[in-house]
């Protein structure tokens, strides 16, 4: 399954809409506990991380980790930045999902 997939499949139209407005800092349905983060992570790690390198690149950055500095991230794990990487693309890919969704309804 694909990253965009998981999306299409556990997130509807009003938090995609939700998504596209006010990010996911707050947290989202199959998203908030560490464990459902990781385990999406460790599925769709290749997708999430081209993802965030392809947004990274239209930012200006080499990659994902230049994004972050800039943005004045702070990782104090590995699972931090996991779940920075996760939420990351969940936001840049949103509208995409969130267009298909409409196309399709």
């Amino acid at each position: 399954m694909s990253f965009k997939n998981w999306m299409n499949e556990n997130l509807d139209i009003d938090q995609l809409t939700d998504i596209v407005r006010d990010g996911v800092r707050c947290g989202i349905k199959g998203l908030i506990y560490t464990c459902d983060i990781m385990e999406v992570f460790e599925n769709e790690g290749h997708e999430i991380y081209r993802a965030v390198s392809e947004y990274a690149d239209k930012m200006g950055f080499t990659n994902p980790t230049g994004l972050a500095c800039a943005l004045n991230e702070d990782f104090g794990s590995g699972v931090d930045f996991e779940t920075w990487m996760v939420w990351t693309a969940v936001e840049y890919l949103a509208q995409d999902v969130l267009d298909e969704k409409e196309r399709v309804a």
